[in-house]
């Protein structure tokens, strides 16, 4: 089974992963959040902070 191009994996740049984890800080931070949500936000943000620190030592 083939994904559509639109859900292909794509390479994450310095931006999108900016993004990425900008946008998981402001659900972390939000009160109303669900635990759901939080729990999200935290993986979400531990892989940016990874892929960060993977493309500095690979650089």
């Amino acid at each position: 089974m083939e994904l559509p191009d639109s859900l292909e994996p794509q390479p994450v740049d310095e931006r999108r992963r900016t993004l990425l984890a900008l946008a998981a800080l402001a659900v972390l931070q939000r009160d109303d959040a669900t635990p759901l949500e939080h729990q999200w936000a935290r993986e979400v943000y531990d892989l940016c902070m990874a892929l960060g620190e993977e493309r500095e030592t690979n650089h």
